[in-house]
């Protein structure tokens, strides 16, 4: 389709009435002879004359092209060489269509990517130098053991120091290349913490950064066990959840109507009936089906229920598949054999049908669902020889593994979530969830507008730029929940940053065959001068030899 690039009224007006007088005059003075052919030269002349005014242009698809983006450390000889046109300027990304694309040790942004026109996208790197990751568990807690994991790569060989403050923690020697190291640590204190961690080679100082921790107060799971005799099993868990930090209640049937009452790590309590209020804070009962079936009907019901609704978890010990019945609706299958752990031959069942609980690979219990609570059952017999044949880890391993597979699922009662880690001067993210309608957020004690998800009640998001380095906090005022995050400066983990921004490039072009859009870019192509001039010339000089030498 041809559109006009200009649109001049009064040039069109006067070259309609030169064209006008001039068949006035041609048929006033001129002879007949050729009349009609000097017509058609005035006419195509005088039209050649306005089209040259009005630029009629046409858009036409503009010509894939093999270009390459080069970071400045790289010759560009040998990509000229294999036909790669060099891109200098990054509005050329977005005026072209690319038939390949090549970006060499260079990255760039994931808005960016999705913008070029491009039928394939091929990314060629090598991992920056320096400390290139960090990694922790989520959530830390006070007194309880935590890994960092650190990422990184150097061509020499060098030690990582993993500092608070100025108290060393632990060092790691590390080889070159990219190599992923792991610090364990145990933090003393809850609160925002900032640990460093330094890349030494000799006397150099190869890399530096800081790690931030929020560091919570550790709130261990409440256990109650309830045990119809006393038992070496029963007593040897108890002892070591107590040494995990668990809050563990006991009763021990001593006689029909005399029971023994032990707290580890919670205060004295009655146990005598339980009750809603009694199990409120309790996440798991140990117990046997003997003292299953002592409890009242309606103890039994509780159980039950808090176990559907997943606020509880139950473990039976000193039990066999056989005298389950009560508890699930029917006995499971079970098979008889023998396991090793750690040199000790234990006796353990294998029961079909029901999920594993492992520990070395090995069978040590099993559960199955009640609702969405777990029942599980301890497979293994006399598993506290473990213990007195001088395998305690072993034993510690095996009870932990038990009760961590049983605890119930814990719903937060929050989410905040950013985009990223926080930069000075770079654009973040928050998603959040609220009980109110209109929630109300504050991102250090200034207020940012929110917007609700249209894919999920309750869920909200806001933007800000952090202009404040270090710890920073977040309030969403209207659920009283307060959040301490950390800034980065530009500077700081400026390695993690090009190797992101490299390995999104990466995955990008390995899921992307082009740009978002199938949308090829056009461009404007107007006939070219010298055809107005050529037409122009001929047919003015023509009239001019027509009058001159055929009818002068």
């Amino acid at each position: 389709m041809i559109a006009f690039d200009q649109t001049y009224h009064w040039v069109l007006i006067v070259l309609v009435l030169v064209w006008i007088v001039g068949i006035f005059l041609d048929f006033k003075y001129r002879v007949k002879n050729m009349r009609w052919i000097r017509l058609l030269l005035w006419t195509v002349v005088s039209c050649t004359i306005a089209l040259f005014f009005l630029k009629p242009y046409q858009y036409r698809p503009k010509t894939a092209i093999k270009a390459a983006v080069v970071s400045k450390s790289h010759s560009t000889d040998s990509i000229k060489k294999a036909g790669y046109t060099i891109i200098q300027e990054s509005s050329d990304l977005f005026s072209n269509t690319f038939s390949e694309l090549l970006l060499l040790d260079t990255g760039l942004a994931d808005w960016e990517l999705r913008a070029i026109q491009s039928d394939q996208i091929i990314t060629s790197f090598q991992a920056p130098k320096g400390l290139l990751d960090y990694q922790h568990e989520s959530s830390l807690l006070q007194g309880k053991k935590a890994q960092v994991s650190i990422i990184s790569n150097f061509d020499e060989a060098s030690t990582l120091h993993f500092l608070d403050g100025t108290q060393l923690v632990d060092s790691i020697n590390v080889e070159p290349g990219k190599k992923r190291n792991t610090f364990s640590f145990t933090p003393k204190a809850a609160g925002n913490f900032t640990y460093l961690i330094a890349a030494i080679s000799g006397k150099d100082t190869l890399a530096k950064e800081v790690v931030p921790f929020t560091v919570s107060i550790a709130q261990q799971p409440a256990i109650l066990m309830l045990q119809s005799n006393p038992n070496f099993e029963a007593r040897f868990i108890k002892n070591y959840l107590g040494d995990f930090g668990y809050a563990v209640n006991s009763r021990t049937r001593i006689s029909k109507d005399l029971f023994n009452d032990e707290f580890v790590n919670t205060s004295r309590k009655k146990l005598n009936r339980l009750s809603a209020n009694l199990l409120e804070p309790i996440q798991l009962i140990v117990l046997d089906k003997q003292a299953f079936s002592l409890l009242s009907a309606g103890e039994r019901r509780l159980i039950k229920d808090l176990n559907r609704t997943g606020n509880l978890g139950l473990l039976l010990i000193n039990t066999s598949p056989s005298e389950m019945n009560g508890i699930w609706t029917s006995a499971p299958m079970a098979i008889e054999n023998d396991i090793e752990l750690d040199g000790v031959k234990l006796t353990n069942q294998t029961i079909a049908g029901f999920s594993p609980i492992l520990n070395k690979e090995l069978p040590i219990g099993y559960y199955q669902k009640n609702g969405i609570g777990k029942i599980g059952i301890l497979t293994v017999q006399n598993l506290y020889q473990l213990a007195l044949q001088g395998n305690q880890s072993t034993y510690k391993q095996v009870v932990k593994n038990l009760t961590e597979a049983l605890l119930p699922y814990q719903k937060s009662s929050e989410f905040i979530q950013m985009s990223k880690a926080p930069r000075i001067n770079e654009n973040t993210t928050v998603r959040f969830t609220s009980t109110s309608a209109e929630p109300k957020i504050l991102i250090n004690d200034y207020e940012h507008p929110v917007r609700e998800s249209a894919f999920r009640e309750g869920l909200y998001e806001t933007e800000f730029w952090s202009n404040k380095e270090g710890w920073n906090s977040l309030e969403i005022v209207s659920d009283s929940i307060s959040y301490d995050f950390y800034t980065f400066s530009e500077t700081d983990w400026a390695s993690k940053k090009s190797n992101e921004l490299l390995e999104s490039n990466k995955l990008f072009a390995q899921t992307h065959s082009g740009g978002s859009e199938s949308i090829s870019i056009q461009i404007k192509q107007y006939w070219p001068k010298w055809i107005y001039l050529t037409v122009i010339i001929l047919g003015l000089g023509l009239l001019w030899a027509e009058q001159r030498f055929l009818n002068p």
